[in-house]
């Protein structure tokens, strides 16, 4: 190999080292939050493995000059071997690993510690030695010219191949072959530096470095550590908790730190003034974090019209909001090397003390800080901390420079007092348009906050009176509104007991504020109630009156785990298991709705058990195919729960399932009142006659979608894209799209006749709060009235019908089943909140009139005063003109008429009629 050789392709070996070396923190960390639990004590082992590692791996690395190659060929050959572990047999792993693991989460964080460290050391050692290299074979006058050459080239690959794999190569390749691919890669670069002769070795040297200056790194990288977390709990609130937010801040830090490389080689940045400029830029740029909060809502309402641009939007947004204080971090030991002679050992030493305070700041966020500051506090912490760095490492000048050191205060304290912290506690949803950010924030009466370890939980109360959770970003539910407990978690806790064949034991996957558990609980003796989220866990008292006092009622079990490896640890048979955790659109919950899962769940019924799981329209036509066609291959039978137009629950088994009321006495008098408050109108086995709908094309469709697996977690990437431009999808239903038969009864029995239809879908609207559109469909086809049956239930029970409006067009729908007089009494019933309406003056003296009666003179009088242009007032007065013999009256209201527009027949006919007695054609 010629002299030319090494500098050809030791910059490319660089680069693919970078492209691999962070990347395989993130597959990794998805491999076992995917199989260990996705739970704070696992992410926590996995980030704090990785960056201990990677910091002890530089401390000792300058020992390992000639074993660069060997390293290589060790992260490639550890990547292969996990390939080959999990690749097919997530299964086996679930199945066997987990109950061998043990049950303690801290048992399961030492297990995914151990297993991420290896990797993490050989990482470690690959910029100290490169740099060796490449001052050896690039012949750099400076170490600090080499470090930089390599640090910028390594992290630019490394971001370079984060946002390849999140983007391309997971989504055509999967997990098992990515890590593949990344493991050639690393292969290939051992042989390539095994053909090279290593660097000579020097006798071992120490260089001196102030404590000064160690420290300040040190605490600065802990700084680092801490805005990192803090940017990413800023990006799940404002755009979403995904995974692939997750990778866009991950990539956007590696760019940060080869910016700042760049930046310190290129302007040769003395380290004090670098942590003093810094500071003036990170405050700026904590200044503008709110703006550019509201920014996002006008680029993407404006430009966001397909999911590309709003995804090219988002990463607009998300970089102004990070690569300041992210290039800033990522220069501090770039420039504090360029002041230093550049020993063999240094570079090693300060990336490992950089390592170790970015290991430090993340443990010290996710244990104390997070959880006991406000986002407000931890903001200002990061131009705070960074100038009184640069106080303490300050040189001794000829003269005072006052002024400059002092620009980072009026900064902090702008910051301070433009802050908000209610944007700050929002879904994500809420952002996603200047409109809605601005109809949230006008509807917000009162908001809480609750944190523990890395997990934030708001509950945010509107003016309607509605209680919402949000958990990092993501909107999980509605507890109650207007003081009336959540009706589809009540739905989707008591709905599998009318499956099974035994009511002993059941399991609830995502307890949440308990109201979906509480019900189950109180239908079996035993129930397990899972919670990955130990903020939502401490919260549960807050929703005793909604939860029916969950955690006091005797054979509850709670667990703080998360419901995949709780599942698998666990040795019980259950004859229900509830999923009613977060929906797909949450990263961490898509997994349960792969066919791994589903197989699991399946190991764990009891004969005649019964899976249930939701799931809503956000998840798109083709998420919805995706789960059918994952569901169609794992499970003999399912049937859906109608919860309202846009949010279904199926219950499957493995084998045909046949729901059966349950008797009267063995529903709960605590239950059926949490119920009663929502005036449904009947009782809960003649409501779930309703909202059973055993009939669909689920198992007979081919969906020709991909199945959801852990390898190919395919849901997770369409819901990631989807969330960005949800209101420029159009509507549509899960029901439909599976096709589901409304005319077969919820349970067994003969098809529906009309009347009984209009009694289903005025239940079904009772509960939704609008007209499903397959009962639009089958009730209002040909132009047909609504069923009597159907009017009579919403006018006597729904609570749409308290709307006067709504109660207007319910009186209407009398009036077309030939009910006038019912019609009338029912407008006479809403004078008082809507007298001197015109709509609803000129109805009710329609109906006057139909009936025979005469209309006050003033009424007519009014009317027309208040609406001389509105057609329909002129037809009113067209008939009662007419009814009174003022033939030339009502017949110019009716000319008037014909010029606005085409007369009905019935108004033709009333107009020929008067001409002709007008014209003394005919006798009156």
């Amino acid at each position: 190999m010629n002299s030319l050789t090494p500098r050809r392709f030791l910059p490319i070996v660089a680069l693919l080292s970078g492209w691999c070396g962070i990347a395989y923190e993130l597959l990794y960390s998805r491999l076992l939050t995917t199989h260990l639990g996705d739970m704070f004590q696992v992410n926590a082992a996995i980030l704090t493995s990785f960056l201990l590692g990677i910091g002890l791996g530089a401390w000792v690395s300058h020992r390992f000059v000639r074993w660069l190659w060997l390293v290589e060929l060790g992260i490639g050959l550890y990547a292969l071997g996990v390939a080959w572990a999990f690749g097919g047999g997530s299964q086996a792993v679930i199945e066997h690993l987990l109950p061998v693991v043990g049950h303690g989460r801290w048992t399961v964080a030492l297990v995914a510690f151990a297993f991420a460290f290896a990797p993490a050391l050989l990482i470690g050692f690959s910029v100290p030695l490169f740099s060796v290299y490449a001052r050896h074979y690039l012949g750099t006058a400076r170490s600090s010219d080499a470090f930089n050459i390599v640090y910028w080239i390594y992290n630019l690959g490394g971001a370079a191949c984060v946002l390849a794999m999140e983007y391309g190569l997971l989504r055509a390749l999967g997990v098992t072959w990515t890590l593949m691919l990344l493991a050639t890669l690393n292969l290939v670069g051992a042989l390539v530096i095994r053909s090279l002769e290593a660097p000579r070795e020097d006798a071992e040297e120490h260089e001196p470095v102030p404590v000064r200056w160690v420290a300040a790194l040190f605490l600065a990288s802990a700084l680092s550590g801490l805005y990192q977390l803090f940017l990413l709990k800023v990006t799940e609130s404002i755009f979403g908790p995904f995974h692939e937010n997750f990778a866009l801040v991950l990539a956007l830090g590696l760019a940060g730190i080869a910016l700042g490389t760049w930046w310190a080689h290129r302007w040769r940045l003395r380290f004090e003034a670098l942590l003093l400029g810094g500071a003036v830029a990170v405050g700026a740029s904590v200044l503008l974090l709110q703006p550019l909060i509201h920014a996002w809502g006008y680029l993407n309402s404006a430009f966001g019209v397909t999911q590309l641009l709003s995804s090219l939007c988002k990463v607009l947004v998300l970089t102004a909001m990070g690569l300041v204080p992210l290039t800033v971090f990522g220069a501090t030991v770039p420039s504090l090397l360029g002041q230093l002679s550049g020993a063999r050992t240094t570079a090693g030493r300060m990336l490992a003390v950089s390592s170790f305070g970015n290991c430090l700041g993340y443990v010290l966020s996710v244990a104390v800080l997070y959880e006991n500051l406000s986002l407000l506090l931890l903001a200002l912490l990061f131009p705070t901390g960074l100038w009184l760095l640069a106080l303490a490492v300050r040189e001794k000048a000829p003269t005072p420079r006052l002024v400059p050191r002092l620009l980072p205060v009026p900064l902090v304290v702008l910051a301070a007092w433009t802050w908000s912290d209610t944007l700050m506690q929002l879904s994500y949803r809420d952002f996603a348009s200047s409109e809605a950010l601005a109809r949230t924030l006008a509807g917000v009466r009162q908001t809480e906050l609750l944190k523990r370890f890395d997990s934030a939980l708001s509950l945010v109360r509107d003016a309607d009176g509605e209680d919402a959770v949000i958990i990092n970003g993501y909107r999980s539910l509605v507890s109650s509104h207007s003081g009336r407990t959540n009706l589809s978690e009540l739905l989707v806790g008591t709905s599998p007991a009318l499956y099974v064949s035994k009511r002993e034991r059941a399991m609830v996957l995502g307890v949440g504020t308990g109201i979906t558990a509480g019900a189950t609980a109180s239908l079996f003796p035993h129930t397990d109630g899972v919670e990955i989220n130990p903020a939502m866990a401490e919260a549960l008292p807050r929703f005793s009156p909604n939860n029916l006092g969950l955690l006091q009622r005797p054979g509850f079990q709670l667990l703080i785990d998360d419901g995949l490896t709780a599942l698998a640890r666990s040795h019980q048979r259950y004859d229900a298991i509830v999923n009613t955790v977060t929906s797909p659109l949450y990263f961490s919950s898509s997994k349960l709705y792969t066919r791994e899962f589903f197989e699991l769940v399946k190991s764990r019924l009891a004969d005649g058990g019964v899976y249930s799981m939701w799931f809503d329209a956000r998840v798109t036509p083709e998420g919805s195919r995706i789960i059918f066609q994952t569901l169609r291959e794992s499970f003999a039978d399912c049937h859906f729960i109608f919860l309202t137009s846009v949010y279904t629950q199926v219950v499957c088994g493995m084998k045909p399932l046949t729901p059966r009321p349950l008797p009267e006495a063995e529903w709960p008098a605590d239950l059926t009142a949490l119920f009663a408050a929502h005036r449904l109108g009947m009782d809960l086995n003649a409501l779930y006659s309703h909202l059973i709908l055993r009939q669909h094309q689920l198992f007979d469709t081919d969906w020709e979608a991909s199945l959801n697996t852990f390898d190919r977690p395919e849901l997770e990437f369409i819901m990631a894209s989807a969330s960005l431009s949800e209101k420029y999808v159009k509507p549509w239903s899960p029901l439909m799209l599976a096709r589901a038969d409304l005319t077969v009864p919820g349970f067994s029995g003969a098809p529906l006749s009309r009347e009984a239809l209009g009694l289903r879908c005025a239940t079904l609207q009772t509960v939704s709060q609008s007209l499903d559109p397959m009962c639009r469909e089958l009730l209002l086809k040909n132009r047909q009235p609504p069923p009597l049956s159907y009017v009579e239930h919403l006018l006597n029970w729904g609570l749409d019908a308290e709307v006067p409006r709504n109660r207007m067009a319910l009186a209407w729908n009398l009036v077309e089943n030939g009910q006038v007089e019912r019609a009338l009494g029912v407008l006479e019933g809403l004078e008082k909140s809507l007298k001197g309406d015109l709509g609803y003056e000129a109805m009710r003296w329609d109906l006057t009139l139909r009936l025979g009666r005469p209309v006050p003179d003033e009424a007519l009088v009014s009317l027309y005063r208040a609406g001389p242009l509105v057609p329909d007032v002129r037809r009113l007065l067209v008939r009662a003109l007419a009814q009174r013999g003022l033939d030339a009256q009502a017949y110019s209201h009716l000319d008037f008429l014909k010029r606005l527009g085409p007369l009905s027949p019935e108004e033709q006919a009333l107009r020929e009629s008067l001409r002709r007695k007008l014209a003394g054609g005919e006798t009156p």
